[in-house]
């Protein structure tokens, strides 16, 4: 009996750290993928292009700044039709601040709020399950927060192949 039970305790002693080490590298994976995706797919770059008429601008609470958005067709071969998102910030001067959005899913529109009179609030998707957020800071230029969404999109973004799987 006393032999079971420390053939037992050794099976668990040596089992264990091995549970431990394979969901701590499940874990990691996801994380640094994203941020590759992440830094080959987003861009905010200046530009000199100065728009002198924009019809869909979308002002801040101050109206200080604004932001406009444009999208191109991109037809590549592996996943077929795609979007580049391009969102035109001014605030202030000769310049535009553009954040590009490479390989957009095609049944959703990025969303794009003020979050208060200097952040904006971005949220996209690049796959049907995979996607994105992010927080710019308009009046530093940079991205304060940015993540990762793993879930479904809401329904009205999927398409009816989805629905009938």
């Amino acid at each position: 009996m006393m032999r079971y039970l420390v053939a037992i305790i050794l099976l668990f002693a040596t089992v264990s750290p091995a549970f431990a080490a394979g969901k701590q590298k499940i874990y990691m994976a996801p994380q640094a993928e994203y941020e590759a995706w992440f830094n080959s797919n987003v861009t905010v770059n200046r530009s000199m292009d100065v728009m002198e008429t924009v019809d869909a601008r979308r002002n801040s609470p101050n109206e200080k700044y604004w932001f406009t958005i444009t999208y191109a067709l991109v037809n590549q071969a592996p996943s077929g039709q795609r979007l580049d998102y391009s969102i035109h910030i001014y605030k202030g001067g000769n310049y535009f601040l553009t954040i590009t959005l490479f390989d957009v899913l095609m049944e959703g529109v990025p969303e794009v709020r003020w979050i208060n009179d200097k952040q904006l609030y971005i949220e996209w998707w690049w796959k049907r399950k995979m996607g994105a957020y992010m927080i710019f800071d308009v009046e530093n230029e940079y991205i304060a927060v940015r993540d990762m969404i793993f879930t479904e999109p809401p329904q009205r973004m999927q398409s009816y192949e989805d629905f009938k799987k």
